[in-house]
């Protein structure tokens, strides 16, 4: 396996789709966390695509010395971290590559161990031991630039579905969900499992309902008729 190589990511319990808001607010943390990234690293290819440090972090000004200038990004980006990693991973980049450290003291000829580290988490730590600082920033600027552009279709998408009914149907009908899951009661993917399913059963059993009375409504049938079919239709 190449070291550049991600590994598959795990599979996580099934979360709807952000809705435009979301992407356009993802977006642009995504895109401050990238202009951090290389204010930081200030590899000439890349800074001819930078903003003014200060739109992203007002309390450095013209007179800040660069010690603390650093500093200020670091703080920044450190804060970044969790939900840079969590919105990647959200859309199926895996955030994980494997390293060879290092060590200046070792024989040429010793086989160096390699160890698995993740791109976002330990970015810091990568760029201090000596593993290829160029291509971490290269990878990671790829890997923001993929989560920058899946959001942004996912934004357009979205935009779309805030003219379409039945995106509004579907958030009427998954809005007790939302609410157990803010009350804390779909707390892991056991329980939540066991929730969508009872709640699906219910779903379910209320559209056989509505199609029943709709049926009865037209005088297609009467209720007589239609009683016997739901009860079938739910018998074990």
């Amino acid at each position: 396996m190449s070291e550049d190589e991600p590994k598959s990511p795990k599979p996580r319990v099934f979360l709807p789709p952000p809705g435009f808001f979301s992407c356009k607010r993802r977006v642009e943390i995504l895109k401050r966390y990238q202009n951090l990234i290389r204010h930081r690293e200030r590899w000439a290819p890349e800074m001819e695509f930078t903003t003014p440090i200060e739109k992203d972090i007002p309390d450095i000004k013209p007179t800040t010395d660069p010690y603390h200038r650093m500093m200020l990004i670091e703080r920044e980006i450190s804060r970044l971290v969790v939900p840079v990693h969590h919105m990647l991973n959200q859309v199926g980049i895996c955030t994980a590559v494997v390293r060879t450290p290092l060590d200046p003291l070792a024989p040429a000829d010793d086989a160096k161990p390699s160890r698995s580290y993740d791109i976002i988490a330990d970015y810091f730590h990568l760029q201090s031991i000596g593993t290829g600082q160029q291509r971490n920033f290269e990878l990671l600027m790829r890997m923001l630039e993929q989560g920058i552009g899946a959001y942004q279709m996912r934004q357009e998408r979205a935009f779309r579905d805030l003219f379409n009914p039945l995106f509004w149907v579907a958030m009427v009908v998954r809005s007790p969900i939302w609410v157990l899951e803010r009350a804390g009661v779909a707390h892991d993917e056991q329980m939540r499992t066991l929730i969508v399913g009872i709640y699906g059963r219910l779903i379910y059993s209320l559209i056989i309902i509505l199609l029943g009375l709709a049926i009865v409504r037209q005088g297609i049938l009467t209720w007589k008729d239609v009683v016997p079919l739901i009860l079938k239709h739910f018998a074990p």
